[in-house]
């Protein structure tokens, strides 16, 4: 029942709707649309962010649903207000049906379990599993368990981080022709022809008036 309004920029309520519980919502979620703003107009240099991309960042701040500031802290990168190199994996472009579009990935804590499945997984492939096992050939297994759980977990992620490899989801944008970012909508993984039709829903949306 709550809308957007793309002119006025914030949240109400349909013309002749009027109850308490939907002026509080409307009220939170219109501070979560100030935050947000003030958020991305501090990491933007050139860039620009659809209507729907705000509303996405503030539904998901107010609900407590995403850490917010990894998402801020990736898209300060990308516009280069922020000089503490990333540890996700660098933008790339987008396969169908997304071509056209990029994406950048920013870390939560619940892709953890994944990053460090992807390490052990790789330590296997390349011999750094067998390696890490051979001087400790003949020993009981409690003798060296804290350093091998050591390094399945902290030296699994650092090394990711280091290199750039972390994954997680990701921030979808359109490269602009003069190198600016047109920043669209938040993606998961599997996703993809929703994440073409939210995208083409946001920029039919922002035609009437550009954005923000």
């Amino acid at each position: 029942m709550i809308q957007y309004d793309r002119i006025a920029g914030i949240f109400v309520l349909p013309d002749g709707v009027q109850f308490p519980a939907g002026l509080e919502i409307c009220a939170k979620l219109n501070q979560e649309l100030t935050e947000v703003r003030a958020w991305l107009d501090l990491k933007r240099r050139n860039g620009r962010y659809a209507h729907a991309f705000l509303v996405e960042l503030a539904v998901n701040s107010a609900n407590r649903l995403l850490h917010i500031h990894a998402i801020y802290d990736e898209i300060g990168k990308l516009e280069g207000t922020d000089t503490v190199p990333s540890m996700t994996k660098k933008p790339r472009q987008m396969r169908p049906p997304l071509r056209g579009l990029w994406h950048k990935h920013y870390f939560q804590p619940g892709f953890m379990p994944r990053n460090l499945i992807d390490e052990i997984e790789q330590m296997d492939k390349d011999g750094r599993w067998e390696a890490m096992f051979a001087p400790h050939h003949g020993k009981y297994i409690h003798d060296f368990i804290d350093q091998i759980s050591h390094e399945m977990v902290n030296g699994a992620f650092e090394r990711r981080a280091r290199d750039r490899r972390v994954t997680g989801e990701f921030i979808v944008y359109e490269l602009q022709p003069d190198g600016s970012h047109y920043y669209l909508t938040l993606g998961k993984h599997g996703e993809w022809d929703a994440i073409r039709a939210r995208v083409d829903e946001c920029k039919k949306f922002d035609a009437g008036d550009g954005s923000r």
